[in-house]
């Protein structure tokens, strides 16, 4: 059976109340300031994260300003290329108008010319042709200078015509 002596249960009162003060002085102090420690690092932790975030929210909020604000210059700067190279379309087609026209202008300047020549040619071949005609009705040679002067009256009459 089970033996309870008084004396026993006293000292073994006692034990665990020196052991209760003990540990209740080099252990649950250390540990509870330890865990003191902890949660205050714990809590610093947590607020320096929410700083961090709160500047992150802030560093967002600021760089979203400054992607508008360079979208936005980049629209410009589009806008303004396509009015540069619309008014430099306009000048190149300007200038390749006016070059054709200077080009069609040239054109019937040697068209006119050829012309002029082609005609005179035709006189001068109509004139020879005459002279021949003229030198076999009339069954007699001419020189040079009698063709000369035959030719000449002969174009002038043609011009006159």
């Amino acid at each position: 059976m089970l033996n309870l002596d008084p004396w026993t249960i006293l000292w073994t009162g006692i034990n665990l109340v020196v052991l209760y003060l003990l540990m209740r002085r080099f252990l649950f102090k250390p540990v509870n300031a330890v865990m003191e420690q902890r949660a205050q690092a714990i809590q610093e932790s947590l607020s320096q994260a929410e700083e961090a975030k709160q500047q992150a929210q802030a560093l967002r909020e600021e760089n979203e300003a400054k992607l508008a604000q360079v979208r936005g210059q980049a629209d410009q700067i589009v806008s303004q290329a396509k009015q540069q190279g619309q008014r430099e379309y306009d000048r190149i087609i300007s200038s390749a108008q006016a070059d054709a026209q200077a080009i069609r202008s040239d054109a019937q300047v040697q068209l006119e010319a050829q012309r002029r020549q082609m005609l005179q040619e035709a006189q001068q071949q109509v004139a020879a042709l005459a002279l021949l005609a003229a030198a076999k009705v009339s069954g007699r040679s001419m020189d040079a200078q009698d063709d000369r002067d035959l030719v000449e009256d002969f174009l002038r009459e043609a011009g006159d015509l």
